[in-house]
């Protein structure tokens, strides 16, 4: 076959393709030159069909000259040379996603610099016009008509319209969070979707466009990385992960690591199923991020991954773990009789207890000033290592009286064996007294293996596991590992499995159950480094055979010790597997119902 150089057309046309795969394709690329180009507004009306778009801002505007240069290929005022293209930190170079779309549509572009006159150009599937003066307002508003007519192959490709709306929405919605200092407006055939005034804060943005009460940050910086997130309670979720949001330098991207890391963060706080919802924003050194890695810039490749995953799951998980939820809710006032969470309570309603969840102490974590030549990773394991060197703090702090406040519940008694029933001055309340000790257990182990104290006991006679080969393998592979949760292993002759020693808490009579299933999960690791990540499962596999069961008779001193104990820990009222651990009816709510009050 004869080589031949393509035409301009056919570049044109492949170039938009890559770019531009649908109509949420477009909106994306020109709102991110109007947000380049420094708009503090911008407006996105899409026609009833989706192939018509007008995208007005208040930006910078573009001079007469670099209008025609605007169309082209490859022409930029933000490159000047290759290494501008590793310390990019804008969207990209207006001109590139212009040209695309000017390739297989009718568009006109009307742009005004301040204190100039307005010039208009046009094109029309690649045919360009020369610049003409025309009336307008400062910024840029680009109109577009007939999107893929010249192209039908890839008119067939595009879903209903309904389809490319909801995505175009969900490109809008990313805008909108990432950049609360915009005033963004969206509209559908002539119907306004969304109107977003400019918000001083993330927070307020995303509270307001996610329709969410009370949302919750977190900041944490480490070297060169930060990372800001907002974030629901365990209580606000999903049955889908799409109001999980990340950013990277402003940037949307889908990163299925980072995703990971949030959800590994709610571990043992959601159910299976359930999502939370999430924003995060990192920023970093622009070398320590390629944005170049997938046409559309939807993803990009971090220097160090595995650190950043950790970096993300620190910052939510210690901020989840002080449970901010259970303040706002105290001090507020907050009532709601199908809310999993006790802190619904009203203070008022309890004045015997003026318990206050701001006193519980948490150890705060300070990083040493990084070098320049430090690495994220190894900036990370330095803390790690200094970590493991100190005792493990106390969950709560002795240094004052804290008050408690499930201690000081009247139990009432037990219902069908499984439900401690007591009750507060304002509300009734229902425990379940295995989900409430299974939490308390699995906080305990998750302390002891931390601090690699775990209060173990030794078997008069060696336990023998009779498990497969692979998972005796993979079990004894990680000795080291399950030797800080309390399991001494040893090989026999006989190429037996034994257990030696085992956590206190685990009962004689569970250990081989128990054993199976953490051989059952210990199989599922990829890699030794694998075993700390899955290491809350692990614990919560331990505790969930080792505690009091439903149909386990309780007296009276059994409840209500513990019911004290669940005061230790900000999480205890959801157990591991992140169902709640109790319920509550308010003494209003019943008076209702009985007919005693109205309304």
């Amino acid at each position: 076959m004869e080589i031949r150089r393509l035409s301009e057309e056919v570049v044109h046309q492949i170039a938009a393709g890559e770019v531009l795969e649908r109509p949420a394709n477009l909106v994306k690329e020109l709102v991110e030159n109007s947000i380049d180009a420094n708009a503090s507004f911008v407006k996105v009306k899409v026609s009833k069909d989706v192939r018509s778009f007008t995208i007005q801002d208040d930006g910078n505007g573009i001079e007469k000259k670099d209008l025609p240069l605007a169309l082209e290929r490859h022409a930029t005022s933000k490159i000047t040379s290759t290494s501008d293209l590793w310390e990019l930190s804008t969207f990209g170079f207006r001109g590139e996603a212009l040209s695309c779309v000017a390739a297989v549509s009718d568009l006109r572009i009307i742009s005004q610099k301040k204190g100039k006159d307005a010039f208009e150009i046009r094109s029309e599937f690649g045919k360009i016009s020369k610049p003409v003066t025309s009336s307008g307002v400062e910024g840029t508003t680009i109109q577009i008509d007939q999107l893929f007519e010249n192209v039908p192959a890839r008119l067939k490709f595009l879903k209903s319209e309904a389809g490319e709306m909801q995505q175009i929405k969900k490109v809008f919605r990313a805008f909108a969070l990432s950049y609360p200092w915009v005033h963004f407006q969206l509209f559908y055939d002539d119907r306004m979707l969304f109107d977003l005034p400019v918000q001083t804060e993330r927070k307020y943005r995303v509270e307001n466009l996610l329709e969410i009460k009370e949302m919750y940050e977190t900041r944490y910086e480490v070297g060169d990385y930060k990372v800001h997130a907002v974030f629901t309670s365990p209580n606000d979720v999903q049955r889908t992960s799409q109001n999980i949001w990340v950013f990277v330098k402003n940037r949307w991207i889908v990163d299925r690591s980072i995703q990971s890391a949030i959800l590994s963060a709610y571990d043992s706080l959601l159910m299976h199923g359930e999502f939370p919802q999430v924003c995060v924003w990192i920023d970093c050194n622009p070398q320590d991020v390629d944005v170049n890695v997938h046409p559309t810039k939807s993803q990009v490749k971090f220097r160090e991954p595995s650190a950043v995953f950790r970096l993300v799951r620190e910052a939510l998980k210690q901020e989840l773990e002080k449970a901010p939820w259970r303040k706002v809710s105290v001090q507020d006032g907050l009532v709601s009789a199908e809310t999993k969470m006790y802190d619904d309570l009203k203070p008022q309603s309890l004045p015997e207890v003026n318990f206050e969840f701001s006193t519980t102490q948490f150890a705060q974590k300070t990083w040493e000033e990084p070098q320049p030549q430090d690495s994220l990773n190894s900036i990370l394991s330095t803390y790690q290592n200094k970590k493991e060197e100190k005792p493990a703090p106390s969950l709560v702090s002795n240094s004052f009286e804290v008050k408690p406040y499930w201690g000081q519940l009247q139990v009432l008694g037990q219902s069908n064996l499984t439900y401690i029933i007591a009750q507060s001055a304002s509300a009734l309340i229902l425990v379940d007294q295995h989900a409430a000790h299974e939490r308390i257990a699995y906080e305990k182990l998750m302390v002891a293996w931390k601090s690699g104290k775990v209060e173990t006991q030794t078997f008069l006679f060696p336990y023998e596991l009779d498990i497969e080969e692979a998972a005796k393998e993979k079990i004894y592979a990680a000795k080291a590992e399950l030797e800080k949760l309390g399991f001494e292993l040893q090989m026999l002759a006989n190429n037996t499995l034994a257990i030696i020693s085992a956590p206190a808490l685990v009962k004689d009579h569970v250990i081989g159950n128990t054993m199976v299933e953490l051989a059952s999960q210990i199989m599922d690791l990829e890699d030794s480094t694998a075993f700390e990540r899955k290491i809350g499962d692990i614990c919560a596999t331990i505790a969930c055979h080792s505690v009091i069961r439903a149909g386990q008779a309780l007296s009276h001193p059994e409840m209500q010790a513990l019911l004290q104990q669940m005061d230790e820990f900000p999480l205890s009222t959801f157990c591991p597997h992140g169902r709640p651990v109790f319920v509550e009816f308010s003494f209003t709510q019943l008076d209702k119902s009985f007919g005693r009050i109205l309304g």
